[in-house]
This record gives C-alpha cells, structure tokens and sequence, in this order.
C-alpha cells in the first residue's frame, strides 16, 4: 500500500511513524511554513520523517501519483476543502478532526458525499480507547441497568500543548484558522455521541474569560440530553494547569468512571473493580493512535472486522453540534 500525508505537524509526524511501522511507504504534502518545519531545508525534513516525496500543494500531488488512502492532517480551517477535493475523485481519506469549522464547510462535505464510493473516516482517538470501548459496550448490554446521567470534562493548559511554539501563534488559538476550544477539542463532543446518540436538544455557554489572552473560547459548559433520557454534562478548557480528563456515567444499578489521564477503570455495581493500563506501554495515546488507523487501513481494503474510527458522516454530525454551539453562544 501507498499513502499519502497532507501536513507536518505534531500530528502529521505521528502518522507517519505509524506508517513507517507498518511498513507503508508514503509521500507528503508541506508547505514548509509550520512552526516544526519552517526551519528545516528539504534534505533535513526528509531525513527525519522519511518520506518518498515531498508535494508544495494538495492540487499537485492528486495530479503526481496514485495513493491508496490520504491522511490530511493540516491545520483545522483546511480540513472541509482538502478533503473535498480528494471526495471528488473518489479517494479514500483519513482525516484530523474537526471535519468543518463552520456551515459552509458543513454542507460542502454533506453534497460530496453523495455518491462517493470511497472510505472516509475521522480521527476521533477516544473511540479506539480500550476502556472507551469497554463503557460502549457495557451501554449496550445494559450491564447495569439504563444509563441516567453523565458527567465528561476534558481541562488542558494550551500553552503546553506545543512547547516549541508561542500557544498565541498557534492554529487553536486562531479564529481564523478554526480554533478554539469547542472545536480543538471536539474529542469530548464526538465521544458523547458515540456513546449516547444525537442529542434532542442541548443547553451551552462558551467563554474567554481567561488569563490566556486568546481571542476564540477557552472554556465550554453544556448540557445535553439525549432520547434514552440521559442528561450529559460537557464541561471543555484549555487554561487549566492541572490537566482533567475524565468519563463518568451514573447507571440505574451501577456506575463507571475512566480517568482518561491515569487510564483507570472504575466499575462499581453489587461490587466495586478497578483497572488501569498504564504499564501495559510507554506511550499510551500513541498506542491508541497505533489501534486506530491500522483499524482505518483494514477498513480501506475491505478486511476490518471492527471499526475504531468515526465516519465522516458521524464527523459531520459532531461539527453540526460544534458550529450550532458556537454560533448560539
């Protein structure tokens, strides 16, 4: 197989380790402008991420070769008309979340969907966590009893995000490159869906009150409530220190909680169990990301027997609820 990588971030870079583990030969887009390899000629960029060849545009490398899936893992504001273009000629794409940033990106995506033949799926990475997939399923089953009510929080500190860069300069704190924390962190939103399905209606409030000095929202506060009933509250920020990153439902006869930093279980019905992962690698998140585009890829050729990857139709679903929050609040 051949693919293709639009984009060398931190992201893009982590794509390509992931290929290069699975013995995947690839080519890439890049401009050469972002913050990783702005620095770097086109020998020095080539030899630390290993790529064939390196394209300037999406335009000329659709024209340059043929790839059996395309990662695009550019800056947010990009990502609707990249994967538009590559929609149009029946590619299969893997592509960073969010999908859009706003309607226009949305009903984009939406008319070229229609009639596309190809595979298309969203890097949404709490879907391939084991212990995420573990909540689904226990949902399913109805382990213990109906799922009442849920409590998910997800606080980060952006200047953290990206050491080698001013978190000012970067794409989330940009408007006009699709930040802010409702779509940086559209993980959470995604999440809630998978696990509950479309809210009926939702109660939101975003804000920049913060110390950060950004001019996009740093902090997300929500309430949903979907048709089994369940209310859920979201609670997103980006300027918090001390870094939160939790699950927590509340079942008729039980409840569970994962601690998404710790990778902890918590399972408590007629007794209480807990488990963790850490231990089990080094890097956990890079193992997630190791389980979730070898899913895509298998998926791709027709051999995927589970899918760790939202669609793009479930990605779009997400960035309908992001955009209607933004534009609301």
């Amino acid at each position: 197989m051949r693919a293709c990588v639009v984009g060398l971030g931190s992201i893009g870079r982590r794509y390509a380790k992931i290929l290069h583990l699975h013995n995947i030969g690839f080519d890439v887009v890049s401009t050469g402008k972002g913050s990783l390899t702005q620095s770097l000629d086109a020998q020095e960029l080539q030899d630390q991420v290993g790529f064939s060849r390196c394209y300037k545009s999406l335009e000329e490398a659709i024209h340059g070769d043929i790839y059996d899936f395309w990662i695009i893992a550019t800056p947010s504001v990009f990502h609707s008309q990249q994967a538009a273009d590559l929609l149009d000629k029946g590619q299969n794409v893997f592509l960073e979340k969010p999908v859009a940033v706003d309607q226009q990106g949305i009903k984009l995506l939406k008319a070229k969907l229609q009639g596309y033949k190809g595979v298309a799926g969203v890097a949404y990475t709490l879907r391939a966590h084991p212990y995420v997939r573990r909540l689904f399923r226990i949902i399913q089953e109805r382990r213990f009893g109906d799922p009442i009510s849920a409590n998910v929080v997800w606080s980060s500190y952006l200047p953290a995000w990206h050491p080698w860069e001013d978190y000012r300069t970067g794409y989330a704190s940009r408007l006009e490159m699709g930040g802010g924390v409702t779509l940086t962190c559209s993980h959470e939103l995604d999440l809630i869906l998978f696990l509950f399905g479309r809210p009926l209606r939702w109660m939101a409030n975003t804000s920049r009150n913060s110390h950060l000095d950004i001019s996009v929202d740093d902090c997300l506060d929500a309430l949903f409530t979907f048709q089994s009933g369940i209310n859920c509250h979201l609670h997103l920020d980006f300027f918090q220190r001390q870094n939160r990153r939790m699950i927590e439902v509340l079942f008729d006869n039980g409840y569970v909680r994962i601690d998404l930093n710790q990778h902890a279980l918590q399972l408590c019905g007629d007794e209480t169990r807990e488990e963790s992962l850490v231990g089990a690698s080094a890097d956990i998140w890079s193992m997630i990301y190791q389980y979730q585009l070898p899913s895509y890829i298998d998926v791709a050729k027709g051999s995927g027997e589970e899918r760790l990857f939202a669609t793009l139709q479930e990605g779009l679903e997400t960035a309908f609820v992001c955009n209607q929050i933004q534009t609301q609040t």
